[in-house]
This record gives C-alpha cells, structure tokens and sequence, in this order.
C-alpha cells in the first residue's frame, strides 16, 4: 500500500480515484483507504483541526455518507496496519508509512474491494466553516505575537513578521470549530524562564482582547494571496501556511485547511479570557456565510 497523496492543502473537495486498501480496523465498518484524497483527516499528533466529512460514490450507484476520515499506518517492517498513532511513533518516522481511510458503513456499501474506483466528495460547507475558522486562527496567533512582543525580557524564537512568538511558546491546546477557534495558553515556569514578563502581562492582560482584535483585522485587510505548501504530496509532508502581505510573507507550519479568500474573515472578533493562575485562552471568530 503506497501513502495517499492528499490534495486538500490545494482546496479540493472531490477527487477520482482507486481503492488501495481494506482493513478491518473500524468495527462495523468499511474503512476505504485510497491513492488519493481531498479529505483531510484528523492528525492525531496535533489534533486541532476535525475530520472532513463528505460522501462516497461507486460508479453508477448513489452516494453514501462518509462519516470521518483517518490515519492509517503501514509499519514498514512487518506489514502491519494500525489506526492513528500514539507518542511512541514520530511523525517523520522512516519505519511508518501513513495514509487516508475514510469511514462508511458496511450497510451502505455492501460490496467494495481494492483496485476498484470511486468518487470523493467533501462536504463543501463543513469544510468552509472549518477553513476559514483555521486561518482566523492563525492570523489572531500572529495578532497575539505582535501585541506582547514587549512582555519578552529574552530573546525567543520569532515569527515571519520578527516579533517574539508568544503563541507557539505558550500554547497548550488549539481546536479549529466552524469560523472559529478556541485555543489555550499556559504561563509556567518555562514561559518565565524564557523571558516572560508574568507579573507586567497579567497587569495589562484586560486590554490585550481589542489590541489583538484591531492588529488581527488589518493584517487580514493587508493579506492579498494565502496559501498552503507543497501541493500533491502524502500526508507526512511537512506543509507551511503563507500569506502574502505586502512585500513580506507570513508563515506558520500547518497542515490543515484554509480558505484562499482572505476578505471572507472581516471583521474578525477576538476574546480573552483568564482561566486561572496560570492559563487564558482565545477564542476566535470569523463571519459565516
């Protein structure tokens, strides 16, 4: 079995193509991995974008529900296949091959086998709602960056724009929703030691809500072209976010989906919110259409 060829970065929400696999690793259900796919599944080494979901057709019959989409893992070695994967096995792991299965009910689809050809089809509005809610995500990251780029006392790792990377040095946990996120952050010893300012941050952190607001929406205003890549490659493939903005170009590692259209975002809203001690979180939300 060859690792899928994932077409989603690219936008596609339908594919042709050949069934190259059948586990049995879904009870009760067909789990259809093939060559290629424009469904994104969840990644379960960072797991803050859902699942597509969609519909799949065999030549001349309706379509059926895709319920979710999922990783699923060759070991090299002995040929054994495995659903996701957990921290013992890296991303980048020569030993593990890794492609795109997609989950229908046995019932819906009595029959299929390997080598036969079918259609795939993303659901076009659960995908938008999670693509511009991905990239709202990542433009109120660098909004964050810019507006407590003060609050460093050491030199941290910078982002495409040069301020200090508070999002990637205090995150905890990222979940994409539909034209939105909600992602937590935690203040601990290793955030201090790095150089964070806790006791001025926390002083300020009830006008940091519209700042980052207000930087979000010009950045959005100023993006001219996003993108994600490369295109046509497996899973595996390390993937790069790109906004073009102005003469510069933002960058982010992400694998995930966005939407191409960066006016679709305005206006962006930005909440704050201290959890505790240690912990606040943001929540993002972009208009629905």
């Amino acid at each position: 079995m060859t690792p899928t060829i994932v077409t989603y970065p690219e936008g596609d929400e339908s594919a042709a193509c050949t069934i190259t696999a059948l586990p049995d690793l879904v009870e009760g259900a067909w789990c259809v991995v093939t060559d290629r796919t424009p469904f994104h599944p969840l990644d379960p080494w960072w797991p803050d974008q859902p699942a597509d979901r969609g519909e799949l057709a065999v030549a001349g019959k309706a379509r059926v529900p895709v319920d979710t989409a999922v990783l699923v893992g060759v070991d090299v070695a002995s040929g054994a296949m495995r659903l996701n994967a957990d921290k013992s096995i890296k991303r980048a792991d020569a030993g593990w091959q890794w492609s795109v299965g997609h989950v229908v009910g046995r019932q819906a689809v009595p029959e299929l086998q390997a080598g036969q050809s079918i259609e795939l089809f993303v659901d076009h509005a659960f995908r938008k709602a999670i693509a511009c809610g991905h990239t709202g995500c990542h433009v109120a990251a660098i909004a964050l960056n810019a507006v407590t780029a003060s609050y460093w006392d050491k030199s941290i790792r910078l982002d495409s724009l040069g301020n200090p990377d508070t999002d990637q040095q205090l995150i905890d946990e990222s979940r994409i929703v539909e034209y939105g996120s909600v992602d937590r952050y935690r203040i601990g010893k290793s955030a201090r030691k790095a150089g964070l300012a806790s006791e001025r941050f926390w002083a300020d952190f009830d006008g940091f809500g519209a700042a980052i607001e207000r930087r979000a929406n010009e950045i959005i205003a100023d993006i001219r072209r996003i993108s994600v890549e490369p295109v046509g490659t497996s899973f595996r493939e390390r993937r790069m976010w790109k906004a073009s903005l102005g003469d510069r170009t933002l960058e982010m590692p992400c694998g995930g989906v966005h939407t191409a259209d960066p006016t679709t975002l305005l206006p962006m809203s930005i909440r704050l919110e201290r959890l505790g001690a240690d912990e606040f979180q943001m929540k993002t939300f972009v208009p629905g259409a």
